[in-house]
């Protein structure tokens, strides 16, 4: 029988290498004895690469869908490509309204609105937080995670109180935090204080802004942060620094269900390293396919996106829902 052919389109050289390959171990860890055939090809933060590279699987009828890219850029091509070129693409990419006026484009990533949706729903849903501030740098991810966590605030009920941005790369916060201490005053009748902030940057400079506001009002306010705010697992200070943060992530590898753990535990033995957010997501994203492909009569490309469509909850992928 032909094995169903799968394009991977992932960054194998250049500056982000790294993490396209952490995705193709996790990628290839999930298709090991199974049918499904992963033909890996570089996408090397490349827009006119990856439209070329779309194009050219595109052409050959045994490929039945693709994989990725991971950069926003080369993810934009790839899906405007594969639209145009009448093949399924499943994105690994945060780059937002990838899929709008795409029917063969689907995405599987951990977006900026899943994000702050998930947080706000956990600390507004959950916890009775209602009112918020934001203290974001001075940049494109900044003004972004600040746009989205402001739409999102009024879908959910919540009240931001004010909000404040540093230089991007900025260590002393002193001065910057001077609108955001004004605005907070605790005690007073009708006044602006606020129950969490919210911080969308690295590990490292949240956790510079959480030291140096210790000792002040902020303290004691609820600091909230983006999946960036995960800090490395030999970072002692900033993770002792960051205790008592909240932030969202796509996968965790102390999670007790068995299935991670099998994954972990398999990752682990092949490449002998523990696996991380996107060798997990490679992982998962191999495994569904292999599941819907299961199917002993074969699928055609142009069955794909309804099939795709009608995935649900599967017990051996519980980060998949």
């Amino acid at each position: 029988t032909v094995r169903p052919v799968i394009g991977c389109l992932l960054p194998l050289s250049g500056n982000f290498a790294p993490y396209g390959t952490r995705m193709k171990q996790g990628m290839e860890l999930a298709a090991q004895g199974s049918r499904l055939e992963l033909q890996f090809q570089d996408c090397p933060n490349d827009p006119y690469q990856a439209t070329r590279t779309v194009q050219k699987l595109s052409q050959d009828p045994g490929v039945l869908a693709l994989l990725g890219p991971l950069t926003s850029g080369d993810a934009q091509a790839a899906a405007q490509a594969a639209q145009d070129s009448g093949i399924p693409l499943i994105a690994l990419s945060q780059k937002q309204n990838l899929t709008e006026a795409r029917p063969l484009v689907f995405q599987v990533f951990l977006t900026p609105r899943l994000q702050v949706r998930a947080l706000l729903r956990y600390t507004l849903g959950e916890r009775g937080l209602q009112r918020y501030a934001i203290f974001a740098p001075d940049s494109a991810y900044g003004r972004a995670m600040s746009k989205v966590f402001g739409e999102e605030l009024v879908v959910q009920g919540g009240i931001l109180v004010t909000q404040a941005t540093y230089p991007s790369g900025n260590k002393d916060f002193t001065t910057v935090l001077s609108p955001l201490l004004t605005a907070f005053q605790p005690g007073t009748e009708g006044g602006s204080t606020f129950d969490a902030l919210f911080i969308p940057d690295d590990a490292v400079t949240v956790a510079a802004i959480a030291a140096q506001t210790a000792q002040s009002p902020l303290g004691k306010v609820q600091f909230l942060g983006t999946n960036l705010a995960k800090p490395r697992a030999d970072s002692l200070d900033t993770t002792q620094a960051l205790e008592g943060i909240l932030f969202p992530d796509a996968f965790f590898n102390n999670d007790p269900n068995p299935a991670v753990q099998n994954f972990v535990t398999a990752y682990r033995q092949r490449y002998g390293t523990e696996p991380e957010y996107l060798a997990a997501q490679g992982y998962m994203v191999v495994r569904l396919l292999t599941h819907l492909l299961e199917s002993p009569t074969p699928v055609d490309r142009k069955e794909m996106p309804q099939k795709l469509m009608s995935l649900r909850d599967i017990p051996h992928l519980p980060w998949f829902k």
